[in-house]
């Protein structure tokens, strides 16, 4: 008898154990509209409940039901199976947010369906060559076969897309990540509450009147063609712009060799509503400018000794045959000795490093600069 009551128990206890892993808390508004979903990590949750709960009446205000997610999720099925229930019951969903540490996908076989991103994949590292993408969640109809949970980031795991998927992107739901970038330092949760509060105190009634669209290098090809003709989606998207030019900005990187500083002053208008900048980053750092190439010959010999400064004090530093890549250099441009007099100037290195970091926004320039738009947006790839 004793044997048959510890095994209830230890199913009991089994049964529980599974269960708390997901708790679902349902929207506290009934409505015959489709749901939105909040999921969230157990201990982001832990830290910031009362601001998630604020922004859940929120949105339940603009007349959204909303249910909060919470678990331990360790793979990203165990996410995408809570979203299959809520998208197949009877209200239905419509989307979903992430909060904090939700697995991410790195997905590969798809680089097809990108918009300008094409490496190797035989050739180049898999955390390298493989594209993050929450099209794993929202675009139900894709399907994946399970590759591997990353050695250094076990947050993140790589699927690869199916031969017999949908080759196309058609989402099901529309999806969107609060996490906040552990570069940036500071307290985390603390970050992610006064983001949600900030959210809650933002007006409803506010107009889209004010509207900055920035696109930098390597974007788009850096065709002029696709940049001039976004203004007609603009304007269609956007109907209530203004139209002077302080209501409505398209700015492309040609516009200056340091294009990230009169972003700042983009970033810090009260009036502005939206900045939309489309370009390609790291999770540290926005690619913002290409290297200045110069105007005159004068500035343009400047750029070349700049570029090949740089691989020279690269060479040196992972000790390579500094003096073979010097004659390769003299070689293929025709150079003289004294060309690379400066090479061990530290003062020249300390500018050259100021060029170089001036064509990107750092997580740390961020640190200095109060934003002011109700919403920043950077263009993704899948």
């Amino acid at each position: 008898m004793s044997k048959i009551l510890k095994i209830i128990a230890l199913f009991i206890s089994l049964t529980s154990w599974v269960y708390a892993q997901v708790k679902i808390e349902k929207p506290t508004v009934i409505s015959k509209n489709k749901a939105f979903a909040i999921f969230i990590d157990i201990e982001t949750y832990k830290h910031t409940r009362d601001a998630v709960k604020a922004y859940r009446d929120i949105v339940e205000k603009d007349g959204l039901p909303t249910y909060i997610v919470s678990g331990d999720f360790k793979k990203p099925e165990e996410v995408k199976n809570e979203i299959l229930k809520l998208y197949n019951a009877k209200q239905s969903l419509e989307g979903v947010v992430f909060i904090g540490e939700i697995p991410i996908v790195m997905i590969r076989n798809a680089q097809h369906m990108t918009t300008a991103f094409k490496m190797n994949e035989d050739k180049f590292p898999i955390y390298e060559s493989s594209v993050p993408s929450d099209r794993f969640y929202d675009d139900l109809n894709l399907t994946f076969d399970y590759i591997k949970q990353d050695d250094r980031e076990p947050i993140i795991h790589y699927y690869k897309l199916r031969e017999d998927s949908p080759q196309h992107l058609n989402p099901s739901i529309y999806s969107a990540r609060i996490r906040y970038p552990k570069g940036r330092g500071g307290n985390v949760y603390q970050a992610i509450s006064d983001y949600l509060y900030k959210v809650v105190r933002t007006p409803r009634d506010n107009i889209l009147d004010y509207f900055v669209a920035f696109t930098g290098s390597a974007y788009n090809s850096e065709c002029l063609v696709a940049w001039k003709d976004d203004v007609k989606a603009y304007r269609e998207d956007f109907p209530y712009l203004g139209k002077t030019n302080t209501h409505f900005k398209h700015l492309n990187f040609r516009m200056d060799d340091f294009m990230k500083f009169k972003l700042f002053d983009e970033m810090q208008r009260p009036e502005v509503d939206l900045l939309l900048m489309r370009k390609h980053g790291t999770p540290t750092r926005e690619l913002i400018n290409n290297e200045p190439s110069g105007f005159s010959i004068e500035t343009r010999i400047e750029a070349i000794r700049r570029e090949l400064y740089n691989n020279l004090r690269k060479a040196i530093k992972a000790k390579k045959n500094v003096d073979s890549l010097k004659k390769v250099y003299q070689k293929k441009y025709q150079l003289t000795e004294k060309f690379f007099d400066r090479l061990n100037d530290m003062e020249l290195a300390k500018q050259d490093s100021a060029v170089n970091a001036n064509n990107s926004i750092h997580t740390a320039d961020l640190r200095k600069i109060k934003t002011n738009p109700t919403l920043c947006n950077s263009g993704c790839l899948l």
